[in-house]
C-alpha cells in the first residue's frame, strides 16, 4: 500500500488510482505489527490448593501472605521494609523480553464461611513484585488488585474477583523476575481465611 510519506517516493496522485498496488519503495509499506505488539500476552497463575492467609487459632493471629505461581504456592514473608526476599523456594517467572504489566485480574474462593465481626475488616489482595537480573529481593509494584474488601461476612465457596487496568503501567526489563502474592489484611475480629486464588497480568 503507498501513503503519503516525504521520506519516500510517494505522491498523492499515485495513491487516488484504484485497483490493486504495489510498493516502489520500502519506506512507503506500513509495518505489520505481531499480535504481541498489538495486543501483549497474558500470563495466567492458580495455586490449585486452598492456602492459608490469616489463622486466627495460631498462638498470635498470623496473616501469611503466599507467592502463587503455576499449580503451585508457598509462603512468602514481607519484611518491614516491604520487600520479599526469597531463599530456597522460589515461585518467581523470570523474563525474557522487555515490557510493561498493564493489567491485572485475580479472584479468591474461600473454603468456609468467613466471619467477620463488628467493627472488623478483611481485604484480601493479589498484588504482583519484581527483582532485578541476579536479585532474589522483591519489591511492591503498582499492579495491585483488592479481590475482597468487606465489613461483613463472606459465604462459603463465595467467587470474588477485582480486576485493574493500570492507569501507570509497570515496567520490566529482561532478566527480571516477577512474583505474585496474595494477602489478607484484617483488622479486629476474623476467621480464617483460607481458600484458592487463580490471577493473570497482560504484558504488552
Amino acid at each position: 500500500m503507498c501513503i503519503n510519506n516525504s521520506s519516500c517516493r510517494c505522491h498523492l496522485n499515485r495513491c487516488r488510482n484504484l485497483g490493486p498496488f504495489s510498493a516502489e519503495d520500502r519506506d512507503c509499506m506500513i509495518p505489520e505489527l505481531n499480535p504481541r505488539q498489538r495486543f501483549g500476552f497474558m500470563i495466567p497463575y492458580a495455586s490449585a490448593f486452598g492456602m492459608l492467609l490469616f489463622d486466627p487459632d495460631a498462638p498470635e493471629p498470623t496473616n501469611t501472605p503466599q507467592q502463587v505461581a503455576f499449580d503451585f504456592f508457598a509462603p512468602a514473608t514481607i519484611d518491614a521494609n516491604g520487600t520479599i526476599n526469597l531463599t530456597g523456594l522460589n515461585e518467581s517467572f523470570v523474563v525474557s523480553q522487555p515490557g510493561n504489566i498493564t493489567a491485572i485480574a485475580a479472584n479468591f474462593v474461600n473454603d468456609t464461611l468467613i466471619t467477620v465481626g463488628a467493627a472488623s475488616s478483611l481485604i484480601v489482595n493479589a498484588q504482583i513484585y519484581k527483582a532485578p537480573s541476579g536479585s532474589n529481593t522483591f519489591i511492591p509494584t503498582g499492579a495491585s488488585v483488592n479481590i475482597i474488601q468487606t465489613n461483613i461476612d463472606v459465604g462459603a465457596n463465595t467467587v470474588s474477583v477485582g480486576s485493574l487496568n493500570l492507569v501507570t503501567p509497570v515496567p520490566i526489563a529482561v532478566e527480571e523476575s516477577v512474583l505474585l502474592v496474595y494477602s489478607a489484611t484484617t483488622t479486629g475480629t476474623v476467621s480464617a481465611v483460607a481458600g484458592t486464588g487463580s490471577a493473570s497480568i497482560t504484558i504488552s
